[in-house]
């Protein structure tokens, strides 16, 4: 038999080279690694979020309502008070606290008219003086107690008047409350006589102005 040649030879390896080639690449594609499928990933598709959980601006919440009207008048028979006297350049000052004892808040607006009473009801005969300022409305809560009404006495010319109390009609169809007027801090202090043969006066000095 005759010796194969270099060129055969040359072919022989050749063509071993490609089948190992061949083999190889076979034993690397998707469908022949050790019998297991290849497991490929893809993007999940992409679904729309519920409308519930997309997420939304709070609710605004609860607001003042721009221009409410004020609460009602007050009426005097849901108010109560008492008024206290000081000395103050030789007049007697007197602070008046209201109290709303009614269940809603109410507004003491306006000027109200103001009167020295005896005990027995009589009127003490002292002339009320046009109002130092204007009147600005206050409102009343329900419980709550104020000082509501600053007054002035002035030029009393008699003997002591004894125990005292304030008549305050309130505007409109407010009605009227009286209250005692003999409270602290001087209690039964009585203005002096500065102008003998004039009336005394009594003047709202500060009608709501806590």
């Amino acid at each position: 038999m005759n010796a194969p040649t270099p060129a055969r030879r040359r072919r022989g390896i050749l063509t071993t080279c490609l089948v190992t080639l061949a083999a190889a690449v076979a034993a690397c594609s998707p469908s022949s690694a050790a019998g297991h499928p290849v497991t490929t990933l893809t993007a999940a598709p992409t679904h729309a979020q519920p409308a519930a959980a997309r997420s939304t601006p709070p609710a605004p919440g609860p607001t003042a309502v721009a221009g409410a009207a004020a609460p009602r008048s007050c009426q005097a028979h849901v108010l109560r008070g008492r008024g206290g006297r000081e000395g103050e350049s030789m007049t007697a000052l007197g602070v008046i606290d209201i109290t709303n004892t009614g269940r809603q808040p109410c507004t003491l607006h306006g000027v109200p008219r103001v009167a020295i009473l005896r005990p027995d009801g009589s009127a003490l005969g002292v002339r009320q003086a046009r109002p130092a300022g204007p009147a600005h409305p206050l409102v009343l809560p329900p419980g709550k107690r104020l000082a509501a009404l600053t007054v002035s006495w002035a030029n009393w010319c008699h003997g002591s008047p004894g125990p005292l109390l304030l008549r305050i009609t309130l505007p409109g169809a407010g009605g009227a409350l009286v209250v005692p007027f003999d409270g602290p801090p001087s209690y039964n202090y009585v203005p002096r006589c500065t102008s003998p043969g004039h009336a005394s006066t009594i003047a709202v000095l500060s009608p709501y102005g806590a």
